[in-house]
């Protein structure tokens, strides 16, 4: 696993390019008590010599003919269950009426001029940077960024996290802290996203079933890890059939109308309930009119 230091004190975790051969460079975390994951936090807060503030307003979105993005609807996204884990029935599977833990912030649209963007937190274009850079008030951002390498292209959505809502929520609190703690093998057996084609073509609601997926599984992904935010870079087009289906959808993507939902897998009790952790829906989104932003510097291994 490539390992690469950046000026906001972020760390770059990178799968192998056979997203099944994952490295091992960090450890999985192990079992916290559920109680910790806040104080954990804090503690990173205090190690920096910084002290809890206020937190900073949210951009409002750009006017820049994107599309619109708005929260998912995570009512009907089939959850695991304790009878689920001991029958493995997808019958036992159950949805819940609550939003998505993470709170939405925004998406944004990228074109790189060399490569596909990457790093969107470290990026100055982001209307989000000063945000996340700048931020002391406890907030956790998770970015997640689709990316059609490509067309070398790019949409990164942001939500974050309160302290009060992982407090709330024990049991998803020290998941993700062992999700963000653990190296990219374990992140890639939890990481899982469950599409909803809402408004689009029968031969793409055909392809894109309603199940959840553990991406990184099936294509690679990028972990960037900082000091409080943590961004997973998916690349969308990296094996057959998410070529076939990109090709399909990148061209009418104006189009469709889409919702993708975020979960970490929960594998026994203690883990329980599961829950989306971030959801969004992309409404007609025009990809073609990505931000064009010089990527000579970055990386061509990601």
């Amino acid at each position: 696993m490539n390992e690469s230091v950046q000026p906001s004190d972020s760390e770059k975790i990178m799968t192998s390019e056979s997203p099944n051969e994952t490295s091992h460079e960090e450890e999985v975390a192990g079992e916290d008590d559920n109680s910790n994951t806040v104080s954990s936090l804090e503690k990173n807060i205090s190690e920096l010599n910084m002290q809890p503030s206020a937190p900073l307003d949210i951009p409002p979105p750009r006017d820049m003919n994107w599309g619109d993005f708005s929260p998912a609807d995570t009512s009907k996204v089939l959850l695991r269950t304790a009878q689920y884990l001991e029958s493995k029935k997808q019958k036992h599977k159950k949805s819940r009426e609550d939003p998505s833990m993470g709170t939405f912030m925004g998406s944004e649209i990228f074109r790189g001029t060399t490569i596909c963007p990457d790093h969107i937190a470290s990026l100055k274009d982001s209307q989000y940077h000063e945000l996340i850079q700048n931020d002391r008030s406890g907030r956790y951002f998770i970015l997640i960024n689709n990316r059609a390498t490509g067309q070398k292209t790019c949409c990164c959505s942001f939500w974050y996290f309160t302290p009060e809502v992982l407090a709330d929520n024990p049991q998803f609190a020290s998941l993700w802290q062992k999700f963000i703690d653990g190296d990219d093998e374990f992140r890639n057996q939890r990481f899982k996203c469950y599409p909803v084609i809402i408004d689009g073509s029968w031969i793409l609601k055909q392809m894109v079933p309603n199940v959840p997926t553990l991406l990184g599984m099936k294509v690679p992904i990028t972990y960037w890890k900082g000091r409080n935010y943590l961004e997973i870079g998916v690349q969308c087009d990296q094996n057959y059939l998410a070529q076939s289906i990109l090709s399909i959808a990148f061209p009418i993507a104006k189009k469709l109308t889409v919702d993708q939902c975020y979960i970490l897998q929960s594998e026994n009790e203690d883990e329980l309930p599961e829950v989306v952790f971030a959801g969004i829906r992309y409404t007609h989104p025009d990809l073609s009119q990505g931000l064009e932003i010089d990527t000579s510097h970055m990386s061509t291994e990601s």
